[in-house]
């Protein structure tokens, strides 16, 4: 009896996480502290941080590879943006990239963040680091594509024009005009 207690005393002193990590999407190689939440029924988020001299985009290729069969979107806002930022209790200038992805059935969304963060909010054509934020985004909805253009993201056309009224509409205008012209 008192082997078995000392066991279960030695198993129980052994630290072991609460939850493993576990990421919608393999992380690239360098990520540094990958956690993953779960935001609502329909958003979670994986995030970690990578030590890349700005402007890297290792993460980007890293996810560009596993969404490649992923109808890919733009957003307001294409390649690196920068911006002063005096929200908050510390200012700060933020160097930013943004991208999207659908996937083919049209019912997940994601979008990848990446980001560096420098102290005061004077611009710089430089981050005053090389800590890259990395967020990754995913929302499970019926409809991503009309999810992402509420927030002004515009995704490519369906594979089949047929099944894109809109284009439709388009077509038939366009050989209405050239009968007229």
């Amino acid at each position: 009896m008192r082997s078995i207690l000392m066991s279960l005393v030695a198993v129980l002193s052994v630290p072991m996480p609460i939850w493993a990590f576990s990421p919608m999407f393999p992380v690239p190689g360098g990520a540094i502290d990958p956690n993953h939440v779960k935001m609502s029924p329909i958003a979670e988020q994986d995030y970690f941080w990578m030590n890349t001299p700005y402007p890297s985009e290792t993460a980007l290729a890293h996810y560009n590879a596993i969404f490649a069969k992923w109808t890919s979107c733009k957003g307001s806002e294409y390649g690196w943006t920068s911006f002063g930022d005096l929200s908050g209790n510390e200012s700060k200038f933020i160097h930013r990239q943004i991208k999207y992805w659908v996937n083919a059935r049209n019912n997940q969304a994601v979008t990848l963040q990446l980001q560096y963060k420098s102290q005061g909010a004077v611009y710089r054509n430089v981050p005053d680091n090389d800590r890259q934020f990395v967020v990754v985004l995913r929302h499970k909805t019926p409809n991503a594509k009309a999810f992402l253009k509420e927030v002004g993201v515009e995704c490519g056309m369906a594979p089949n024009s047929s099944l894109n009224t809109d284009s439709q509409q388009r077509a038939a205008a366009s050989r209405q005009m050239l009968r007229a012209g």
